[in-house]
């Protein structure tokens, strides 16, 4: 006896396989960069990270720190212990929102109309942080910002910064602290230049 599929539930077969292999389709694409140089509080103390975010949940996250105490060798020169590390994470399926609600997130006004640089929040005296965050929107164009200090800002200094822009950096830093603590051992990008500062400002396209 021959059983036969009713046209309705082999319709829904049909597009959910189209649906599938659509989604298997997409190319996955780079929607975060932030790069981070700073120097101090200590003298000889440097550190240098790099941070990547694709649309399917891979993290990447590297960095570079020289120790604050440095070796005198025999012949007298001073040098300072380097650590170097790189690590890659896949956001967990049950933690997928998170990337999807930060996509959403790059497609906000508010985000876009971030200011291209804000400056330190007060004069630096021994430390000296730059941070260059760039989003790639899904139409293809990025938003570029740098800032300065952020992140030794006081909670009062903090106000006067947009709220796009802390709800930005904030996820930048757990983002950081999720492939820290929970990635793997891989390559370094070979977008992060570890050795060099950041670059300048780019024009939004």
């Amino acid at each position: 006896m021959t059983t036969r599929v009713p046209i309705w539930t082999a319709a829904i077969l049909v597009l959910a396989l189209g649906v599938h292999c659509s989604a298997e389709e997409q190319p996955t694409k780079l929607v975060l960069k932030v790069d981070q140089d700073s120097s101090g509080p200590f003298g000889g103390q440097k550190g240098a990270s790099c941070l990547r975010l694709y649309t399917d949940g891979r993290l990447l996250y590297a960095s570079r720190s020289t120790a604050a105490i440095g070796v005198e060798d025999e012949h007298g020169k001073v040098t300072h212990p380097e650590r170097r590390d790189s690590r890659e994470y896949r956001v967990p399926e049950r933690d997928s929102w998170q990337v999807s609600a930060f996509i959403d997130f790059v497609k906000s006004k508010g985000l876009r109309g971030l200011e291209p640089y804000y400056p330190p929040p007060h004069p630096p005296t021994d430390f000296f942080e730059t941070t260059s965050v760039q989003v790639i929107l899904p139409d293809g164009k990025g938003k570029q910002v740098h800032t300065r200090e952020y992140y030794v800002a006081s909670l009062v200094e903090k106000t006067k910064y947009p709220s796009a822009l802390i709800v930005l950096m904030d996820q930048v830093e757990q983002f950081e602290h999720a492939v820290a603590e929970n990635g793997t051992p891989t390559e370094v990008p070979p977008d992060c230049k570890l050795d060099q500062k950041p670059e300048p400002a780019l024009k939004e396209q």
